[in-house]
């Protein structure tokens, strides 16, 4: 048996109808309403999925979190992305960013989720004790729903973040 397409589980939700939905729903209540409301909301999310690849790590992550409790994402992006004097002075390290080297040939960083430690960086990016294009790049990790930012040589460059030639 083949599995559904998108479009036909989208088509399905849509005629039977979500509690989301400003129309009437067919299904008011039931064990079906939750499933349905569920589907409703992964459709979306594979929605999103089309439209940037900063949301299908984020659904991927998601996915992970709720199957291991534990887990920590990380995104990995090219050194391309940040420029030759900031990848220098990660070499030292970023007060107050948490680097590691990665086998010479770039860093692990970690992209804190607390808000409040977050702001400071937001502060200090603007300040420009944190290079902004590095901010660029972990703001894009953190919203990916990662926690952690690979900086590596041989990591794929991503469309919309700026490049570097070094």
């Amino acid at each position: 048996m083949d599995a559904p397409t998108i479009d036909e589980l989208y088509q399905v939700m849509k005629h039977a109808g979500s509690a989301n939905q400003k129309k009437k729903p067919v299904v008011k209540s039931g064990p079906l309403l939750p499933i349905l409301e569920k589907m409703a909301a992964w459709l979306y999310a594979m929605a999103e999925v089309d439209a940037s690849p900063a949301a299908t790590v984020k659904l991927a992550v998601e996915t992970a979190e709720k199957a291991l409790p534990n887990f920590e994402g990380m995104l990995a992006l090219s050194t391309a992305h940040v420029q030759k004097e900031t990848s220098e002075a990660l070499v030292d390290g970023v007060s107050p960013l948490t680097v590691f080297p990665h086998g010479g040939y770039g860093y692990l960083i970690h992209v804190p989720s607390d808000a409040d430690f977050w702001e400071t960086l937001v502060q200090q990016s603007n300040n420009g004790e944190i290079p902004t294009e590095l901010f660029v790049c972990m703001n894009y990790a953190r919203n990916a729903g990662c926690c952690w930012l690979l900086l590596d040589g041989d990591a794929p460059e991503i469309d919309g973040l700026q490049t570097f030639e070094w």
